[in-house]
């Protein structure tokens, strides 16, 4: 029986060859190919569908029909199979409400037959719907099951990892980001314990967000060396490479050590500049503006913030960039003497925010307005601006967030104590 769906096997390979094979794609085959039961076979071929349905949803479908041959004999097994490979197409199309219930469904099946590799793993992309769909405590409460309950062998390792990867962005959702960084690190010990090592670049992703959690707890420090961890070399696509080079800018900006941070932003900038994503060019440009007004360039300064404001004008760009180029160009006239100039730039950008809404995004505007204002003689308008610059300060000074995000910082220092106690 074996022999036969080998035979099957095989086939379906060759029908699929045009699709590509990378290292995972061989171990799959691999391990389908050695299997000793038809419930082995049967988990390796919706490990298949599932790799190759991210890229080629159809390949997902004819892995499904193919466990409806007659060479599959146990039928509660490619019942639970077929349940599972259908929810994964209804998750890959986007259709998130119907895949949620078909998994719900598929985990109950999978587990009934103890097909615990494809049971968990429907579980984490159960957690993963739910997150996707904003339900964050119950993508938390699914993927912790996969944590506490999946073996602690290293058939499992990848899908424990898996499972903290997934429940550290719901936790980061949330702002609960204590809990999302012990998870990273979490994951990055069970690696470790298995000499198992995640690849280059989800490692990469596994310090990019840890490094950024870490910046918004103000420990800059550790950021700079998270984001450090990270090997440029095996990051693959503009895309990612640009917002690392980015964020180290702004990182080493924020520890005034103004020479990397520059070094870091126009490589950033010349990466992005390669990208389909032009709007990655918006904030390390103003970050370099910021760097040049600094050292009192203040032609360079406006020049670097030519190419993004004239993306913004063609294209649509979120109102808390336009806000940044425009207060960033406001600072730099109003260094350089250049006063009727900075005033008008101003009085844009709060027509801007006025009719857009977006009052609760303009940061220091009013505040530059009124110097701008108190420079030129009109101390009238200057008190009206700094006046206005202070009560929306009041009313959208977020106390809560500040002091949770001090919480958070010491709820993750204590949770790395008791691990080292542990």
């Amino acid at each position: 029986m074996l022999t036969k769906i080998k035979i099957t096997f095989i086939l379906l390979l060759i029908s699929l060859s045009a699709l590509g094979q990378g290292r995972d794609m061989s171990e799959i085959k691999s391990k389908i190919l050695q299997a000793q039961s038809e419930k082995e076979k049967i988990e390796g071929f919706i490990d298949l569908g599932v790799a190759f349905g991210k890229q080629y949803p159809d390949s997902i479908l004819i892995y499904r029909d193919s466990l409806r041959t007659e060479e599959f004999t146990r039928s509660e097994l490619t019942e639970a199979a077929m349940l599972f490979l259908n929810a994964v197409a209804s998750y890959n199309s986007g259709n998130l409400q119907k895949a949620i219930g078909e998994l719900e469904v598929s985990a109950q099946k999978l587990k009934e037959n103890e097909m615990l590799s494809a049971y968990y793993r429907n579980l984490n992309l159960l957690g993963v719907a739910y997150s996707r769909t904003r339900e964050y405590n119950k993508a938390i409460d699914i993927l912790n099951e996969v944590i506490e309950q999946s073996p602690d062998s290293e058939d499992f390792i990848s899908t424990k990892s898996a499972a903290y990867a997934n429940i550290s962005n719901a936790y980061k959702r949330l702002g609960e980001y204590a809990e999302a960084i012990n998870a990273l690190e979490e994951s990055l010990i069970l690696a470790e314990a298995f000499n198992q090592y995640q690849a280059a670049e989800a490692l990469a992703f596994t310090y990019f967000n840890m490094a950024q959690m870490l910046l918004i707890l103000e420990e800059a420090e550790e950021a700079k060396a998270t984001y450090l961890s990270i090997d440029l070399d095996k990051v693959r696509g503009p895309s990612m490479k640009a917002a690392i080079l980015s964020d180290l800018g702004q990182t080493y900006f924020k520890l005034e050590q103004y020479d990397s941070a520059k070094i870091f932003t126009e490589r950033s900038l010349e990466v992005a500049s390669s990208s389909r994503n032009l709007q990655q060019i918006i904030q390390p440009s103003i970050l370099l503006s910021k760097l040049y007004l600094n050292e009192k360039a203040y032609e360079e300064a406006l020049n670097i913030l030519e190419k993004p404001t004239t993306y913004c004008e063609t294209n649509r760009c979120p109102p808390p960039a336009i806000v940044d180029l425009n207060i960033a160009q406001m600072e730099i006239l109003k260094a350089q003497g250049n006063l009727e100039l900075a005033k008008t730039k101003g009085l844009e950008l709060t027509d801007y925010l006025d009719k857009n809404a977006v009052n609760h995004l303009s940061k220091n505007t009013f505040s530059i307005l009124g110097n701008i204002y108190e420079e030129l003689g009109d101390k009238e308008k200057a008190l009206c601006y700094q006046k206005l610059y202070s009560d929306i300060s009041q009313t959208f000074r977020d106390e809560n967030r500040i002091f949770k995000e001090k919480s958070e910082l010491e709820e993750l220092k204590t949770m790395r104590a008791e691990r080292q106690l542990a």
